[in-house]
Formats: C-alpha cells, sequence, structure tokens
C-alpha cells in the first residue's frame, strides 16, 4: 500500500467515527412516527441487494402479510439495519446467505438479521457494544455500539446468538405501534 492509500484508508475510517459519532449524539432530536417496516425494509433490501452482488451474498427477504409498524425514526432505524447487514456481509466476505427476518410477537415487533459468515467467540460476543472494540481491522468499533443506543431509543431490545464458523443471528424486539405511543411494554 502506498502512503497516500494508507492515508485515504485513515480518512474513511475517521469519517466512519464520525459519521457513527454524530449519529449517536442526534438520538435527542429523534423524529419519531408510525413506520410501516414491511414497505420499509423491502426498500432498503433492493438497495443493499445491488450492493452485496459484487461479492456474490445473498440477502433473502419474505415481508409478512400483515402491516407491522413501530413508532420511530426512520433515518435512525435505517442507520441500524444498514450497519447490521453491513456487518453481516464483512463476516461473510464472499459467497453467503443473509436472511432478513420481520415478525410479531405478542406486542412487539420483532427484526432478524441472519447469516452464515464466520460466527463470533464468547469473548468477541462479550465486547461487542463496548465502545472502540472492534474484530475489523479498519472497524471504528462504534457500530454495534450506536445500533444498541438507537434500539433502547426505540424502546428496544437486542439480542445476538453467534457460534464460530457458523454464522450470526441479531434479532431486535421494538414494542409494535399503536401500543408502542401509549404503554411501556418492556
Amino acid at each position: 500500500q502506498t502512503l497516500l492509500e494508507r492515508i485515504h484508508a485513515q480518512i474513511r475510517q475517521l469519517n466512519d467515527s464520525l459519521t457513527q459519532y454524530l449519529g449517536y449524539s442526534r438520538l435527542s432530536e429523534m423524529q419519531p412516527a408510525p413506520v410501516n417496516l414491511a414497505l420499509r425494509l423491502q426498500d432498503l433490501v433492493l438497495d443493499m441487494q445491488v450492493k452485496f452482488a459484487s461479492q456474490q451474498i445473498k440477502l433473502n427477504f419474505r415481508p409478512p402479510a400483515e402491516k407491522l409498524e413501530v413508532f420511530g425514526d426512520w433515518l435512525q432505524l435505517q442507520r441500524i439495519f444498514m450497519n447490521l447487514l453491513d456487518n453481516a456481509a464483512d463476516a461473510i466476505g464472499r459467497e453467503g446467505i443473509i436472511e432478513l427476518r420481520l415478525r410479531r410477537r405478542g406486542k412487539r415487533v420483532l427484526v432478524s438479521f441472519s447469516d452464515n459468515g464466520c460466527g463470533m467467540t464468547p469473548a468477541e460476543k462479550r465486547r461487542i457494544y463496548t465502545p472502540y472494540f472492534s474484530t475489523k481491522p479498519s472497524g471504528t468499533g462504534l457500530g454495534l455500539f450506536v445500533v444498541r443506543e438507537i434500539v433502547r431509543a426505540h424502546r428496544g431490545r437486542i439480542t445476538c446468538v453467534t457460534r464460530p464458523g457458523q454464522g450470526t443471528r441479531f434479532t431486535l424486539s421494538f414494542p409494535q405501534y399503536p401500543v408502542a405511543h401509549m404503554a411501556e411494554d418492556r
């Protein structure tokens, strides 16, 4: 790598860090509204499928028949969904599958991201939400920390199931709208 390429890579990394930090700092400025996740995720999946095509990564999503809404800030939700999809693609590298699933469980809406990538060790999993911890050489270590904070700001929960060499599944759980704005459902 030339010096110029290394400098360019460092600038990209600083830019990514700043973008993540600014996204986190804007949580207090959220503009929540009803979000139809099936429709929004369909559009996002189309964009991400194009992005992942060069890596031969297949992104599968079959929207549910029922309308599943949450009360949230779509720009923030989109940020976390893209982060989780990008992380899944990074874990796969080339030629893999990402499954995106949207469903209702009781009064909650679940969004799951599963990949058949490299998975994580128990030690790595324990640290994934720690600021500045990353398993990627060019990672900022802010992505999953910010994801968790945005999920919490939407009164949601996040869980991770992973096995080295077998892949990872992140599941986000949000209060279903209209219940979300009427009562605490945690």
